[in-house]
């Protein structure tokens, strides 16, 4: 078996006390003026924290005081409001109800025009279908004519052919 060498930690002060704070420790070689002057920095920075802390705190409390002022005037402006919101939503309620009188009278007034157009659509059908057998008539009679024009003009070449003999 081979003994692992034994490895020392690399020299780092000794643990902190209670009193010292774990961000700078002095280790025991420190003379006790050092201990002291860190402890008078300290405390100077922990009631300059202190008074930091209260101002923040102090300022908070007005600003919250300057919120709940804010709140019992929107309070007061809303409660106003509210009492006029009441007026203008019975005043609603009159005009809903003329406005659902004209929608009814309105909706009874597109039904009839909904069978008036659908009426006018089979009239305009029929009369498409009418104009279509019109136009092949039509078609059929100038056939018939141009036939019977073309009869016609032989016809009086044979009568003139006929007459000259």
């Amino acid at each position: 078996q081979q003994q692992q060498p034994q490895i020392s930690p690399p020299s780092s002060p000794p643990p902190p006390r209670a009193a010292v704070p774990p961000r700078q420790v002095i280790d025991d070689a420190t003379d006790k003026d050092a201990l002291i002057t860190q402890l008078r920095r300290d405390l100077a920075t922990s009631q300059q924290e202190r008074q930091q802390q209260q101002h923040e705190w102090d300022r908070r409390r007005r600003e919250h005081e300057d919120i709940v002022a804010q709140l019992q005037q929107a309070s007061a402006e809303l409660r106003e409001a509210h009492a006029k919101d009441h007026q203008q939503v019975a005043q609603l309620r009159v005009e809903v109800e003329r406005r659902d009188a004209t929608i009814s009278q309105l909706q009874q007034a597109n039904g009839r025009l909904q069978q008036s157009d659908a009426q006018s659509r089979q009239q305009v059908a029929q009369l498409q279908r009418a104009h279509a057998e019109w136009q092949q008539a039509q078609a059929q009679l100038e056939s018939q004519l141009t036939v019977a024009l073309r009869d016609k003009d032989e016809l009086s070449a044979q009568l003139i052919i006929v007459q000259q003999r």
